[in-house]
C-alpha cells in the first residue's frame, strides 16, 4: 500500500475529488521512412512549390515547425551552409509570440 502517494503511482481523494493520476494514452510519434518523405515531397512540389521548400528544410534539418516559422534571412548563411535558429514562433492561444531559440544547426 502506498498511502495515497502519487509519486508511487497511486492517487488519493480529497474533499470528494479523486486525484488519481490518469494513465497516459499517448502513442509514440511516427517517424516517416525516407520513401514516405520522398513521396510527400513529390506531392507537395506539384501542388505548392513554396511549401515544398519549407517541407524540405523541415525534413533535412530536423528543425521544428516553430523554428522554421521564426526564421529570417539574417539567420541564413548560404556561403557557410548554416542556419542560425534565433527565434521560434508559437501559437499561444489567442496570439502568437516569438521565443528565443537556444541552438544552431547546419544545413
Amino acid at each position: 500500500m502506498c498511502g495515497g502517494n502519487p509519486i508511487l503511482g497511486c492517487g488519493f481523494e480529497h474533499d470528494g475529488i479523486n486525484a488519481t493520476r490518469p494513465r497516459s494514452t499517448r502513442s509514440k510519434p511516427h517517424a516517416p521512412t525516407a520513401d514516405e518523405v520522398r513521396a510527400t515531397l513529390e506531392r507537395v512540389s506539384n501542388q505548392d512549390p513554396e511549401f515544398a521548400d519549407a517541407f524540405t528544410v523541415l525534413a533535412t534539418t530536423r528543425m521544428r515547425k516553430a523554428e522554421l516559422l521564426g526564421l529570417q534571412w539574417d539567420d541564413v548563411d548560404i556561403a557557410s551552409g548554416e542556419v542560425h535558429i534565433s527565434a521560434a514562433i508559437t501559437d499561444a492561444g489567442t496570439c502568437c509570440i516569438m521565443l528565443p531559440a537556444t541552438r544552431s544547426r547546419l544545413l
